[in-house]
């Protein structure tokens, strides 16, 4: 449907039919990335937390979107938990978790507690940067190496979905576990899946078939294991399927006693991982504002949706939620299709609080190779989005930069790339101040005179040698670097 259609359509009952069941689409959608944002973080022996997890994940979905509508600046704004920062919080959460010890229940709490923290500072930050109206400085941070942060953040993406469906983290053993014919079983069905969705996506087919291709896929899965004859728990205990209510370590217990159950020593050990999450949260949300604006033609006041979306992540932080902002995808596309935005965020927010409620059962229902194939499709979709289609734009000096932090993610981490990503940030400020000229114009004493009161005889001895005075009208920072390039200038008007 065409803006202009949807836009006539907007009063009548069928425009507001459409608009909701826009909204329903764009709810599945979002269900399956909460759901695929939650395999990372509580897979193996923290499946227990699988089915709250995505609960929650699409609990804080729903309050986000309604949030923006309410309090924000645009028209029809969906919000999503965010996948930027996932691959980061989610290995350290697991780290810090298997330094729990205590009842059960203890490691998944743990994860939350570390989820949750990360979300509440992203929220203080977001916050306080509104506050101050600092976004405008935030965006002078070099678009290369935000590019190289997110392009980062998607290969890590494409590894966790790879150790989810390995079972492994390392990249030997995830090398030697695709060898094996039980892991391909997932793996292939995972890969073409990603593909698939990348490709409709490429060709702007939409969200309407990227739901048709994971529901394909699904009902295939039990088309397949009914005509093996190949139980549920047949297939769980071959890791097809994740079974939370029997999963490792038991049920979980009460919310209550889950926070009685966290070790804040162990979260406190992930501070600077929170601390990259955060940069990293700031730059997409950035990003996202920045280009909804772009797609839809408008201005927002980007100090007032950052206070607005910190209040929403300080409010779903305390239940160990991802942090939460304006998705750009959804957005723009609600925008493209010309939707009556009231009908369309109450179809999509009422859609999602019911699946909140059912997220046991999704997850139960959803096969693990769907859940790792949308993670495939999201990283891979950052990676072509942030390096390959953005390395195509940029001189080469930004190319290496993106390259190189790229590099440094594939062999270090993410955190030694952060590092090498705020040196190089420094740098490129530095450098680009440097090149600027930092002489306006020169001019000598018969054009400028000092506003110094003097006496006549001065003034005589100063006329008599007015041409030999060389006066230079400044501009800009003075620093290391343009100080020297001042230095150079005076001495070729001193010759």
């Amino acid at each position: 449907m065409s803006n202009a259609i949807a836009a006539k359509s907007g009063g009548s009952l069928a425009g507001s039919m459409f608009s909701a069941g826009v909204g329903v689409v764009l709810g599945v959608d979002a269900v399956g990335t909460c759901l695929a944002l939650a395999t990372i973080c509580f897979a193996g022996s923290l499946s227990a937390g699988l089915g709250l997890a995505t609960a929650i994940f699409i609990f804080a979905t729903a309050s986000g979107t309604l949030a923006l509508y309410k309090f924000g600046g645009f028209r029809a704004p969906l919000s999503i938990t965010q996948d930027s920062s996932i691959a980061i919080i989610a290995p350290a959460a697991a780290i810090a978790a298997s330094g729990v010890t205590g009842p059960a229940g203890a490691q998944v709490a743990t994860v939350f507690a570390v989820l949750g923290t990360a979300a509440l500072a992203s929220g203080v930050t977001f916050w306080l940067v509104g506050r101050f109206r600092l976004g405008r400085l935030i965006r002078m941070f070099p678009y290369s190496v935000a590019a190289g942060f997110l392009a980062s953040s998607g290969f890590l993406l494409v590894h966790a979905a790879l150790s989810i469906l390995a079972g492994a983290s390392e990249y030997r053993d995830i090398a030697l576990a695709l060898t094996e014919k039980e892991t391909l079983y997932s793996v292939i069905p995972a890969t073409i899946l990603a593909v698939v969705l990348y490709f409709a996506v490429a060709r702007k087919a939409g969200t309407f078939l990227l739901i048709v291709a994971l529901l394909v896929f699904s009902v295939g899965f039990y088309l397949v294991i009914g005509f093996l004859d190949v139980s549920r728990i047949d297939a769980a205990e071959m890791g097809l399927l994740v079974d939370p209510y029997h999963a490792e370590g038991g049920a979980l217990p009460s919310a209550r006693e889950l926070y009685g159950l966290i070790d804040w020593g162990q979260v406190a050990t992930t501070g600077p991982t929170i601390a990259a999450v955060v940069l990293i949260n700031l730059i997409g949300f950035l990003l996202n504002v920045a280009g909804v604006e772009l797609g839809t033609r408008s201005d927002v006041d980007e100090s007032r949706e950052l206070k607005v979306t910190g209040l929403i992540n300080m409010a779903i932080g305390p239940i160990g939620s991802l942090a939460c902002y304006l998705q750009g995808g959804g957005t723009l596309l609600a925008a493209k299709l010309g939707v009556v935005a009231r009908p369309m965020i109450i179809g999509n927010v009422i859609f999602m609080l019911a699946a909140s409620f059912f997220a046991s059962q999704i997850v139960a229902a959803v096969p693990v190779f769907v859940a790792a194939g949308l993670l495939l499709f999201v990283g891979l979709s950052m990676i072509s989005d942030w390096a390959v289609q953005t390395m195509r734009r940029l001189p080469v000096e930004d190319r290496v930069v993106i390259a190189g932090i790229i590099a440094v993610t594939v062999v270090f981490g993410i955190l030694p790339a952060i590092a090498v990503g705020l040196m190089l940030a420094l740098f490129g400020f530095a450098l680009g101040y440097a090149r600027l000229p930092l002489v306006r114009h020169a001019s000598n004493a018969l054009v400028r005179q000092s506003a110094y009161d003097r006496s006549p005889e001065e003034r005589a001895a100063l006329a008599r040698q007015a041409d030999s005075i060389c006066i230079l009208h400044l501009q800009g920072a003075l620093f290391f670097g343009s100080v020297e390039n001042m230095l150079d200038t005076v001495k070729a008007h001193s010759k």
